[in-house]
């Protein structure tokens, strides 16, 4: 999860909008910052710079939710597209979208949310994240 993969440059711009816009409005699990966030991509902009994500957040029990928008950019040639993962190396954020890994740390997040250890909590979410990839993979 946390490795560098093959960079997107190979995909065109079109590959690229296609499978961003395949994506708007179906909920995803992020992690930024050392958090991790319910939400859904609500738009998205592609320059040559590089991609802009713009992702609402959305309340979950357990989960973190600093603001109710975030903004999300990465160079192109550190990012990695899959069907089911965006992975920003460089910038260190990550968008699951396999339903059953949403489910399953929305679920793992809810069953934590009163321990008052952040810490613990914050470890038992990602441990969700890494056994559904483990299981589903990735891609």
């Amino acid at each position: 999860m946390f490795i560098k993969k093959k960079a997107s440059k190979s995909m065109t711009s079109d590959e690229i909008s296609a499978l961003i816009q395949s994506r708007i409005g179906q909920k995803t699990i992020f992690f930024k910052e050392q958090a991790v966030m319910c939400g859904m991509i609500r738009d998205y902009w592609i320059k040559e710079q590089g991609i802009t994500l713009l992702l609402d957040t959305l309340p979950a029990p357990g989960l973190e939710r600093f603001q109710s928008k975030i903004t999300m950019f990465s160079d192109i040639k550190e990012l990695s597209l899959f069907p089911n993962h965006f992975h920003a190396y460089q910038e260190g954020w990550h968008l699951f979208f396999h339903p059953q890994l949403v489910d399953k740390v929305l679920q793992t997040a809810a069953e934590n949310a009163h321990n008052p250890n952040s810490n613990e909590r914050f470890v038992e979410i990602v441990d969700a994240i890494l056994v559904s990839l483990e299981t589903l993979g990735d891609e």
